[in-house]
């Protein structure tokens, strides 16, 4: 415990550079990379997948003529360090896929610069879209961790006031493409939109820096659609739930489901499980909105009156009679019929008849009885021995 904290102390005390005698890069990247500090991984709010039908780009910059005259800069606690033009390659930290034409705050070239600046587009209009995605090319790295670079979104202006939401930040060492989330129905005025790129060497001065390209926004019309799966008021687990088009899932131990950025339009929904009616229904997804859709389904309920006939025949004797079926649910219900001879206790004194063709599919209407009889042709008859069943199973 003794050496933890004597090393740690150690670490402190080396940490500011003397100031009458600056370190080399190479003494510098080497400390850098030796130091003992505090860091947390990038903040970053991941962008959402969405059908490349619904995106549509509204803003790219890729600094191939420097920083745009028009975008401006804020320097809220520093001294002298700016956002600077690099074309053709200006420091051994370039952004990924860059050109070599790209936006820089390049503490390591200004070492007496202290930064705390940032960079704003011009106005975007988003406006009609309920997200925004960012791409961007970015390479930020910190000095032992002395640097911070974030991305801020703001909307209606670029106060304090405007800010809507910080999308990714960072305090260490990161170089990557970032495909970025802007939570546009959220914002107060999205047909005037402002990015800004801060860089900050946290007081202090000479640390490395941060390097932007290749920003294109897209806006993206989408919309949620969100319910339950009842049967007669209780949940359902497990039933089916699709988008005709898009995509089938399952609901969970409550009957919840949820489909996420479908694009907006006009839908078909349906709802399947086992045992019980589909339900089917039209749905208009709404951009920037979540809208719930809610499926009943109700088994039938199938009613046979009587559930069985005992009747004793003679030879050359034949038996009619009438069977009811009902549905007392609330969904359809289809069933068929056939005869069952009994294969103990029957008395066989000829040739058993074959069964008559008794195969029935039928969809009943929920108000009434069916009364059916078998259809065989007129003038036929069934000889059936002394204990025929008949058997009516209920096929959903």
């Amino acid at each position: 415990m003794m050496l933890i904290t004597v090393f740690m102390v150690s670490v402190s005390v080396i940490a500011q550079p003397v100031a009458h005698r600056q370190m080399t890069q190479q003494e510098k990247m080497a400390y850098d990379n030796s130091a003992v500090t505090t860091q947390q991984a990038p903040v970053i709010k991941s962008a959402v997948t969405t059908a490349s039908s619904s995106r549509a780009q509204v803003f790219a910059e890729d600094f191939g003529s420097g920083i745009p005259a028009s975008w401006t800069q804020v320097q809220y606690n520093g001294t002298d360090g700016i956002w600077e033009s690099c074309l053709g390659g200006c420091v051994w930290f370039d952004p990924d896929n860059t050109d070599g034409n790209y936006a820089m705050c390049n503490s390591d070239g200004n070492s007496s610069w202290v930064y705390d600046v940032g960079l704003f587009t011009d106005a975007i209009d988003l406006s009609g879209y309920a997200l925004g995605t960012l791409d961007i090319d970015l390479n930020m790295q910190d000095y032992a961790g002395d640097g911070l670079g974030e991305i801020r979104v703001y909307s209606g202006g670029t106060s304090a006031t405007n800010l809507e939401e910080t999308i990714f930040s960072v305090d260490n060492d990161f170089s990557d493409h970032l495909t970025l989330a802007m939570n546009v129905s959220t914002y107060a005025d999205p047909s005037n939109v402002y990015l800004e790129f801060y860089y900050s060497t946290q007081g202090g001065t000479w640390a490395w820096g941060m390097t932007i390209d290749n920003i294109v926004v897209n806006g993206s019309s989408v919309g949620n659609v969100e319910g339950h799966v009842y049967s007669n008021g209780t949940p359902v687990q497990g039933a089916h739930v699709g988008i005709i088009g898009i995509n089938e899932i399952t609901t969970d131990a409550s009957g919840y489901y949820i489909f996420n950025n479908i694009e907006g339009g006009d839908y078909d929904m349906y709802a399947f499980m086992d045992g019980m009616n589909q339900d089917s229904v039209s749905i208009t997804i709404v951009p920037g909105t979540t809208i719930t859709q809610d499926f009943n389904l109700s088994p039938p309920i199938m009613i046979i009156s009587p559930l069985s006939f005992t009747e004793t025949l003679n030879p050359e004797e034949y038996f009619s009679t009438f069977q009811g079926i009902q549905n007392a649910g609330n969904g359809g219900l289809y069933w068929s019929a056939s005869i069952q001879y009994p294969t103990t206790n029957a008395v066989n004194t000829g040739t058993i008849p074959a069964a008559p063709d008794m195969s029935v599919s039928t969809p009943l209407s929920q108000d009434g009885m069916l009364l059916t009889t078998p259809g065989t042709p007129a003038g036929s008859r069934v000889d059936c021995p002394s204990g025929t069943v008949w058997g009516n199973p209920a096929v959903n």
